[in-house]
């Protein structure tokens, strides 16, 4: 914030709409976080039999590090560790992933919500657990839809660089790409990931009980409403304990 280029706070900007007007496709992959856990672990050793999976340890100093004064109220990290215990998941890896990918969903749900009333926003979540990874099996570590997953859907066989390996897609991540690629497309030429109407991407609304987010995921797209979403991130958690930021 220079007070020229950027001249406020942008969340106070995007509220009292200064901002260019124009149709935003909003999103994120469903465990965002996992991305940078991988790395983490494919870099722990050279050696893929010595490669360490996240600990318990390691998950709780995230935990107490990061939501922590002053991003973070006094007192936030006993309340992330309780409603995400480590006795809910089947690994540290899980409940950390979790942690990190649903308080940035939620930041980014807080902006769609002030954006929604003053220009179109459509707002989505790629799913798909199965979607190819571009790193080696680990110890320990579950794919899932991890952070850049989904961009091999929208580019043929893109695979992180030069060096990287092709990942083919099967059947049906082919006809959920091609589904994604018609949207992106029909964004680019008309603002709308339809071409036209509210179908099968739904404009976002906090309505209660009208559809508001895309699920890009396997068999088939499907919907949730904002309050369904909300609840699947914990939302209303992540919104009391980022109010002060």
């Amino acid at each position: 914030m220079d007070g020229r280029i950027i001249p406020d706070q942008p969340l106070t900007l995007f509220t009292n709409g200064r901002f260019n007007h124009v149709p935003l496709m909003n999103g994120n992959t469903a465990d965002e976080t996992n991305f940078g856990l991988a790395i983490t672990e494919y870099f722990s050793n050279t050696n893929n039999a010595l490669r360490t999976p996240p600990t318990a340890e390691q998950y709780l100093n995230y935990v107490n590090t990061t939501h922590a004064p002053p991003a973070y109220p006094d007192g936030t990290a006993a309340k992330v560790a309780a409603v995400y215990p480590l006795s809910a998941f089947k690994s540290p890896q899980l409940a950390w992933e979790r942690v990190g990918t649903d308080s940035g969903i939620c930041n980014q749900r807080r902006l769609d919500k002030i954006l929604a009333p003053q220009i179109p926003v459509y707002t989505y979540e790629f799913a798909d657990k199965t979607a190819p990874f571009f790193f080696p099996d680990m110890p320990g570590m579950e794919s899932l839809a991890y952070h850049t997953a989904d961009i091999q859907y929208l580019f043929p066989l893109w695979h992180g660089g030069p060096l990287g390996i092709p990942h083919p897609l099967n059947p049906q991540q082919t006809t959920l790409s091609d589904q994604l690629v018609s949207a992106w497309a029909n964004f680019a030429r008309t603002g709308n990931p339809n071409g036209s109407g509210n179908n099968p991407w739904p404009r976002y609304t906090a309505s209660a009980g009208t559809p508001a987010w895309l699920i890009e995921d396997l068999p088939g797209l499907s919907t949730l409403t904002d309050a369904q979403y909300s609840a699947l991130r914990h939302c209303d958690f992540w919104d009391s304990v980022t109010a002060t930021q």
